[in-house]
Order: C-alpha cells, then structure tokens, then sequence
C-alpha cells in the first residue's frame, strides 16, 4: 500500500496523521528538503513540531516548536535529553517556525484567532490544547524527527513525553483491529515515503508503540 493511499484512507475514515523524520543522522539528509517534499504531496497543513539542531552525523537535538525550547542529547546514545535555551544560531529559524505553527493552530479557531490577534502569539498554556485540537480536527499534521541509531529524538515520540502528550493519544496507539491513526514515516535523506501504523482502541499508556513499516 502507498502513503498516499494510506493518505487516503485517513481522510476518508477522519483519522488524524503525523509525520516522523527519520535518518537525520545519515549522509545528504535534509530537514528542509523533506519538508518541501511533504508540503508539495500533501499541502500547506503539513506543519513542523520540531526543528532539527545539527545536520547529518551532527544531528543532536531537536528544538520543541511549542515550548520553544532544545533538546540536547548526548553522544553516547542514552536517549536522555536535556532541556536548553534553543542555540543563538538558530533562534530566528525557530521564532518564524514557531509563528508558522501558531498561525496554522489558530486558523479556524475563533477564540485562539481573537487572542493571537490581541497578544500577537498564543501562550503556551492555549497553544498545547490548541495543538491537540488541530490535530484531532486534521487542520495540521505534524512533523517530528528522530535518529534512531544514535537515539535522538525517539523520547518525543514515546506516550510520556512532554511532545508526545501534545499529539492527541490516537495518534501513540498500540494494537487493535481498527486503525484509528497513522504516522507516516519519510527519510530525510531520501524522497521516498513509507508509513507505519499506531493502532489501538485503548488509552492507556503504552511502553513502546507497535508498529509497522511498509515502503513505497
């Protein structure tokens, strides 16, 4: 099966998506790359969670688009990060992809429109509900990234991360016999697209997602 069948389905049967970036790590990846690719397949709607901090074998961190924080990891793999003030360089990147995420949540929202127009911004404590709302709703379908050989990133992707409790529990599902969500996985470093399902009836929180890959 395609992603874009997989696309599809989940428009057909309003099952909310989520992207994940993986091989950041690897030789020619291209976080900018792949997120043109992504918006030219699947529209304006798909929209960043995480930036990347460092490129191809220096991939290390991740910038958290809603808290606005960095994520930093260490080198020798424990998947333990540590929360930083995002690095100087990167600060501009990370206000424009911040704004860019706060004006997707609010599009259609009347209450979050009329408090982004008054305060310019939504505060944090709006903006997480607001994030999980539009993903439920399907007006964004976020974009993570992760390496999992040097195990950067992954913890956002687990049920108790502070990232993860912003995308709705659909989406982290483990097994049932309906699918009620999709993530659909993209290698940075390539433009081909495979997806791997979260699926579950249930809410609790789970270990590890059960998943499944299937290329292109």
């Amino acid at each position: 099966m395609t992603t874009e069948k997989v696309w599809d389905y989940c428009t057909e049967y309003d099952i909310p998506r989520a992207f994940v970036l993986t091989w950041m790590d690897r030789e020619l990846s291209s976080f900018e790359r792949s997120m043109e690719s992504l918006e030219s397949v699947f529209g304006r709607n798909v929209v960043a969670l995480q930036l990347p901090i460092g490129t191809e074998k220096g991939f290390r961190g991740v910038i958290d688009l809603v808290a606005m924080k960095a994520h930093m990891y260490k080198p020798d793999g424990d998947g333990k990060p540590s929360i930083e003030e995002i690095p100087a360089a990167l600060a501009d990147e990370a206000k424009a992809a911040h704004e860019k995420l706060v004006e997707m949540v609010a599009e259609g929202d009347d209450e979050l429109m009329e408090e982004f127009f008054r305060e310019g911004t939504i505060p944090i404590e709006d903006l997480i509900p607001g994030v999980r709302k539009a993903i439920v709703a399907e007006k964004i379908f976020p974009v993570l990234m992760v390496s999992a050989l040097r195990n950067v990133g992954t913890p956002a992707c687990s049920p108790s991360s502070p990232t993860s409790s912003r995308i709705p529990t659909s989406i982290r599902r483990s097994a049932s016999k309906n699918p009620r969500a999709r993530a659909i996985a993209s290698s940075a470093n390539t433009t081909t697209l495979s997806h791997f399902q979260f699926l579950s009836s249930r809410r609790s929180p789970i270990p590890s997602p059960a998943a499944s890959t299937i290329s292109k």
